[in-house]
């Protein structure tokens, strides 16, 4: 042990040193000089283009089957989700698949997440489908719904501007190394948000569902405006249609939920069952004339598929600040998916995510992708695990997708014409289950906080009332406000003797009461003045009755696990000892040398709280024998 030393005596006998604070142009420069000597032109080579560093250790022994078969496998699920998402986007069908094709090829170069699957996915289609619908001529009413006067604009064509602002916003994101900002994306936040956004997903396909017609609602609350609308149309449903798309999503659910799980025992690939679907209904409507005879709506109703590869175009430069303000929350939200996914990945793995070259590489991958008609792309949780189950090593996994659907878009497109509408919207509603079943969720986030549970609650109603993109900045504001509200209340801890002679907080275990150690965790600032001093004086004049004494007793202030402290948050100490000394107690103040700097009191500075509660007791014992004299 050693004796009982006050703060200045151990500052003295340890020769503590007051190291000066750095200035900034000094830290600048010391940075700059750090990062000039390890400066290293293959490292910086390797780490701006990844597949440069990977490429060459690339063993084709181990990692090339597992790469194909995996490729392969995640390539039979791109078909049928990026048809379906390209629908639910507002565009053709195959604007999907090209989603899956282009951006990829950019991705496999740049990206450093081999195990998520990049292509279409569904919140981040129902995000595009705003501005495309808004802007974009409907392809069956022609311009009709739009205003008189304004340009008529494409609906691919306003998808591919908003994928071009998409890829623009996380490219200048990742120059600026604006990677740390994904934080502000909690899981909370993340979860709440995706829950609610599968509620606009399942909203949009409900009358590809009933095969109706309904005028389309936007704005703040245009869910439930749409569902008003639905109700008064809903005596003109396309029983045939309907019929149909209960038929897919039932054999979907039973195959996800019941056969799929089982299967797995033996064979580790998931079952096409979305593909055999789609090849099924669209050979029955080709045979049995869906379209012409039961008036159901097919790929024919929308457009021609077309044949090939789609010509380079730049997106049209006018369209672009029409869009870009609607672009930032699909750029946002697609990055913060698929960088959660990739951190998932990376640990089970044992390889690092770099946030800032993720928004270099997905932004560059939409800005090439913009150039041929396609949507953001963003990772799938659903074909990432496929991806990773099936045995996936490196980007070569997504390189092989990539390939085998350039086959479906050099040939077999216009096999799908005859395929009923309703049929992509019932795999998109099957595919949410899953999703829709994590509301449960916001149990589990009330009960690590409450403040966790209100930003999961507040995030998702205001998603599904409102919109998309006000949930996100309602999400974000309130994540941040609950962040303040947890500053303004730093974290307090009284403790007192029990009968063994341990310090116990007096809160949580049976004590004897005296003298009281207060302990202060977290920023003391001028937010949290006025608070933490109601606290204190609280604790300190409740007895353990529940009663309120006069006498609160010796007090131990210990400020030493203080993360930030201003000149209010200093003031407190000031108060506590006035509000003691009046009242005939003693205060010992237990702080760091850098606190004590700026301390102004009377009372003496110890390094722990056990000095302190020695020196107090010895000091209370020698003033009541000078009472007794």
């Amino acid at each position: 042990g050693r004796n009982v030393l006050t703060l200045e005596d151990l500052s003295e006998k340890y020769h503590f040193q007051q190291k000066s604070p750095s200035k900034y142009h000094e830290k600048i420069k010391s940075y700059a000089k750090k990062e000039c000597q390890e400066f290293s032109c293959p490292n910086f080579l390797t780490s701006v283009v990844p597949i440069l560093g990977w490429l060459p250790k690339y063993s084709l022994k181990t990692d090339l089957v597992n790469d194909l078969v995996s490729g392969f496998t995640v390539a039979i699920m791109h078909i049928p989700q990026g048809m379906a998402y390209g629908l639910l986007a507002g565009v053709d069908p195959v604007v999907g698949i090209y989603t899956a094709f282009f951006p990829v090829l950019i991705y496999v170069l740049l990206g450093t997440m081999p195990h998520v699957s990049m292509g279409t996915f569904a919140v981040i289609s129902i995000m595009v489908s705003k501005p495309v619908m808004e802007l974009g001529a409907d392809p069956l009413a022609g311009p009709g719904n739009l205003e008189a006067g304004q340009p008529v604009y494409s609906r691919i064509q306003v998808a591919a501007a908003v994928t071009f602002c998409v890829g623009l916003v996380q490219f200048l994101a990742g120059l600026g190394r604006l990677g740390f900002l994904s934080m502000v994306l909690t899981d909370t936040l993340v979860s709440a948000f995706t829950v609610g956004a599968s509620f606009h997903v399942i909203t949009s396909q409900i009358k590809h569902i009933l095969g109706v017609s309904i005028t389309r609602q936007s704005g703040p609350g245009n869910l439930p405006l749409t569902y008003i609308e639905i109700g008064k149309n809903i005596a003109t449903t396309n029983l045939f249609t309907l019929g149909i798309s209960l038929c897919v999503i039932v054999v979907c659910i039973l195959m996800d939920k019941i056969v799929g799980p089982k299967t797995k025992r033996f064979c580790r690939f998931p079952l096409p069952t979305q593909l055999m679907i789609i090849i099924i209904f669209t050979s029955l409507s080709q045979f049995l004339g869906f379209r012409t005879n039961y008036g159901v709506k097919t790929i024919d109703n929308i457009g021609q598929i077309p044949v090939g590869i789609p010509h380079p175009e730049f997106p049209i430069p006018e369209l672009i600040p029409k869009v870009l303000l609607d672009s930032v929350a699909p750029a946002v939200v697609s990055f913060a998916i698929g960088l959660g996914l990739g951190k998932l990945f990376g640990k089970k793995h044992g390889y690092e995510i770099r946030s800032n070259q993720e928004l270099l590489a997905q932004g560059a991958s939409n800005l090439f992708g913009s150039f041929f008609n396609c949507i953001p792309m963003a990772g799938s949780l659903s074909r990432s695990v496929v991806q990773e189950a099936s045995g996936c090593r490196t980007n070569i996994t997504s390189l092989t997708s990539a390939i085998l659907l350039l086959s479906v878009m050099l040939y077999l497109g216009p096999l799908f014409q005859p395929l009923p509408v309703a049929v992509l919207a019932s795999i998109i509603l099957a595919s949410l289950v899953g999703i829709v079943q994590k509301i449960l969720e916001v149990k589990k986030y009330w009960d690590i906080s409450p403040q966790e549970g209100i930003v999961w609650i507040v995030t998702f109603l205001s998603t599904v009332l409102l919109d998309v993109d006000y949930g996100l900045i309602l999400g974000v504001l309130s994540t941040l406000l609950m962040t303040v509200v947890r500053s303004v209340r730093p974290s307090l801890r009284v403790l007192e003797k029990c009968d063994t002679g341990v310090w116990l907080d007096k809160n949580n275990f049976k004590t004897e009461g005296g003298t009281k150690v207060v302990q202060v965790f977290g920023p003391l600032h001028f937010l949290a003045y006025d608070s933490l001093r109601e606290r204190i004086e609280r604790e300190l004049t409740t007895g353990p009755d529940g009663k309120v004494r006069e006498d609160p007793g010796n007090v131990v202030f210990d400020i030493s696990g203080v993360s930030f402290l201003d000149r209010r948050g200093m003031e407190l100490v000031t108060w506590l000892e006035d509000w003691l000394t009046s009242r005939g107690c003693y205060l010992g103040v237990v702080a760091t040398p850098q606190q004590t700097e700026h301390l102004k009191v009377d009372s003496e500075i110890f390094p722990t709280y056990t000095d302190a509660l020695l020196i107090l007791q010895s000091n209370t014992s020698a003033n009541q024998a000078k009472d007794i004299v």
